[in-house]
């Protein structure tokens, strides 16, 4: 018994002390029948001889797998048990929103060419790597026809600093800067003649 502040106190073994028990503890193993310790050697000298032989091994069925490859059994409701509309198969639908089989929903017609294809994931829309490099190319938008200001011909319409732009060329748009500054410097001089 040990002491702690001069009051005894309890404690357990360890379990270094615990070991040292069990080894002086004696094991007590139930001993086979007398007579019947050579058995399994017998039994496989026998079998070897040819003059038994050996039990056969019941062999059972394998579990049929389900979609996932997983040998659970699943429990099927009979809203699940639907026949596909497009390929008329027997089918077990997994949400009530579907009306046909996972191939046939698979099956989708190309966004590019239209050709019908088998996608190998849902989100797929082309049916193969031409077509879904030619789906980055943009469409060519067309853009509208402007006439010049200064010589009032037809021209693409084209963007500039500040919007479409009014002129046909750079020639066109020197003139028609040209004019503006006139116009403004010529409005400058009436305002002073005015003022005078």
């Amino acid at each position: 018994m040990s002491l702690m502040n001069g009051h005894p106190y309890y404690s357990a073994p360890t379990r270094h002390t615990r070991s040292l028990g069990d080894k002086f503890i004696e094991q007590t193993v139930p001993a086979a029948p007398k007579g019947m310790e050579e058995m399994p050697f017998l039994v496989a000298r026998a079998i070897a001889a040819g003059l038994i032989q050996p039990p056969e091994k019941e062999e059972s069925e394998p579990e049929p797998k389900n979609s996932d490859g997983s040998t659970r059994k699943q429990r099927v409701a009979d809203w699940q048990k639907i026949t596909c509309i497009r390929c008329k198969e027997p089918f077990i639908r997994m949400a009530m929103k579907y009306d046909t089989c996972t191939e046939c929903r698979l099956e989708k017609s190309c966004t590019v060419c239209g050709n019908m294809f088998k996608a190998k994931e849902r989100w797929l829309k082309c049916c193969s790597d031409a077509c879904v490099r030619k789906s980055f190319k943009k469409p060519v938008k067309l853009r509208p026809v402007h006439s010049c200001t200064v010589c009032g011909s037809q021209f693409e319409a084209r963007m500039s600093g500040a919007g479409w732009a009014k002129t046909c060329n750079a020639a066109c748009a020197k003139t028609a800067r040209d004019n503006h500054h006139a116009e403004r410097r010529a409005l400058r001089l009436g305002a002073k003649d005015v003022k005078e």
